[in-house]
């Protein structure tokens, strides 16, 4: 339901999946998950000449990079939808301390992306749902934006 809402509004919006979603074989990691989103959004700007508003909407893991992508890309707005600030503070909420045992040994997913949404200068958007049975409300990303803000 989002693209035809952005397309009814007339705004250029992407949407992809990333490394091992799909048909792709590839592990997802964090450095490559931003890498391929900010190339994605400029062979789309680029490829297609846009005019108008250009806004970067992810949802869940999605959404973690997505205050990247927007930053890299400058885009006008960006959308970060019932999404994480770190991925071991899921695995916290989900499985307590053996989840982030896991997510450290077997991981590199070790960034957090609070900085990068407090960092960006366009307009931001954040949704949420408290009863979201994945993203641990404590995990999401507007909590950690509060906690960063507060501290």
């Amino acid at each position: 339901e989002w693209l035809e809402y952005y397309i009814n509004l007339g705004i250029n919006i992407i949407l992809w999946n990333y490394w091992s979603y799909g048909y792709s074989t590839k592990q997802i990691n964090p450095k490559s998950s931003k890498s391929d989103g900010v190339q994605v959004a400029e062979f789309y700007k680029e490829k297609f000449q846009l005019t108008g508003k250009f806004g970067v909407h992810g949802e869940s893991l999605g959404g973690s990079i997505t205050p990247y992508i927007a930053s890299w890309t400058n885009a006008d707005f960006m959308f970060a939808d019932w999404t994480f600030s770190n991925f071991k503070d899921v695995a916290w909420g989900m499985m307590g301390n053996i989840g982030v045992l896991g997510v450290t040994l077997f991981t590199f997913w070790r960034e957090s992306s609070v900085e990068d949404y407090v960092g960006y200068k366009g307009y931001k958007v954040i949704g949420c749902d408290p009863n979201d049975n994945v993203i641990y409300e404590l995990a999401s990303l507007k909590n950690s934006i509060t906690k960063y803000l507060v501290t």
